[in-house]
């Protein structure tokens, strides 16, 4: 619900704060640098980190840079969510990424991974699609809010799916035999 967030990029260069070709290069930047600042945050990594956790702050993190993105009246906040929102992004991506491939058979490792790519590549284009139809319908700074609102929520139900796993494994609560 968030990556298409960057098709909005000129707009919020042109309509909230009244810029032009410059203005919207400086949010391009800030993207690229939130994205670099993620893969090497990512690289520093450990190997036995809990990339789940990762997954559920990277979102928390993307939804609230959103929020704040939608909120700023000043272009240097704006910049700085831009670099928020893309520094979650990519650490929320290679979280995923890395947990597909450590925890798929070797055996269908490619064959997870080729619908893995099929299904990131071919919504974004669908989800940027949805994302134009949605601020040109509500609006650039209501659209903002949304997307930051459910990035906000989806990492919450995100957060409690993960402690009442934890919570099962723990106490060895088995689930009901329809349930398996």
């Amino acid at each position: 619900m968030f990556i298409p967030y960057t098709s909005l990029l000129p707009a919020v260069a042109r309509d909230l704060f009244h810029g032009d070709e410059a203005t919207f290069s400086w949010f391009e930047s800030a993207a690229g640098l939130g994205a670099m600042i993620g893969a090497i945050r990512m690289a520093s990594l450990k190997s036995g980190e809990n990339l789940r956790y990762r997954v559920m702050f990277s979102a928390l993190i993307m939804g609230v840079s959103l929020l704040l993105l939608a909120y700023s009246h000043f272009l240097p906040s704006a910049i700085l969510s831009t670099v928020a929102v893309s520094f979650a992004m990519m650490m929320q991506n290679s979280s995923i990424n890395t947990y597909i491939q450590t925890h798929s058979l070797p055996a269908f490792r490619a064959r997870i991974m080729s619908y893995y790519v099929m299904a990131f590549q071919g919504i974004f284009p669908i989800g940027s699609l949805l994302t134009g139809a949605m601020a040109e319908a509500v609006g650039l700074k209501n659209a903002l809010y949304i997307m930051g609102s459910i990035g906000v929520l989806i990492s919450v139900c995100f957060y409690i799916y993960l402690r009442l796993h934890i919570q099962r494994k723990l106490f060895k609560i088995e689930y009901p035999q329809w349930r398996k």
